[in-house]
């Protein structure tokens, strides 16, 4: 690794580290989504297959094949089971956000072009946000993950407010503090 390479390693860390520090640090607009403290009114049950630990959610529909690369959510329950499970309807509230990203898994070896150059493009991404959900009823619905459509970096954005609440249309109502 050369020094070029060290140095962007380490500013990386400085500013993932800066990151976490500031996260839910009463930061105004909350990195744009809905801030610790939301409620998450679920209007109906959502049934999680057997085998499985999430239910995803894509243009107001409970789904098995998302489009990944449009905005879509997951709940995710703390337990794998070989019985259905289902997260009844219910209120939950958001007690932590957690932002990030994710990359598409692709063959690392570089892409060659039409002029034999090499092409050693970053992966194409997804950025998201976890939201950490608690629920007197439901201690075993872990969180909410809601994810903006895969592209390459410079063009992936997180999923606005108005994304997530449409993704939810006719499933659940989210209450701001």
């Amino acid at each position: 690794m050369g020094p070029c390479h060290s140095r962007l390693s380490a500013l990386a860390i400085a500013v993932t580290v800066t990151g976490c520090a500031n996260l839910n640090s009463g930061d105004e607009d909350y990195y744009g989504t809905f801030p610790v403290g939301t409620r998450l009114h679920l209007l109906k049950p959502l049934t999680v297959r057997p085998g499985q630990a999430r239910v995803f959610i894509q243009n107001g529909k409970v789904t098995g094949a998302r489009n990944e690369y449009a905005v879509f959510c997951d709940f995710e329950v703390c337990a794998l089971s070989e019985e259905t499970q289902v997260i009844a309807a219910d209120d939950f509230l958001i007690t932590a956000v957690r932002p990030g990203f994710t990359e598409v898994v692709m063959d690392w070896r570089p892409r060659w072009l039409a002029s034999s150059s090499a092409d050693y493009s970053p992966a194409m991404i997804s950025r998201y946000f976890y939201f950490r959900l608690g629920s007197d009823h439901q201690p075993g619905v872990m969180r909410l993950a809601c994810y903006g459509g895969f592209d390459d970096p410079p063009w992936a954005y997180p999923p606005r407010m108005d994304e997530i609440r449409d993704t939810f249309s006719g499933i659940a109502d989210f209450r701001l503090p």
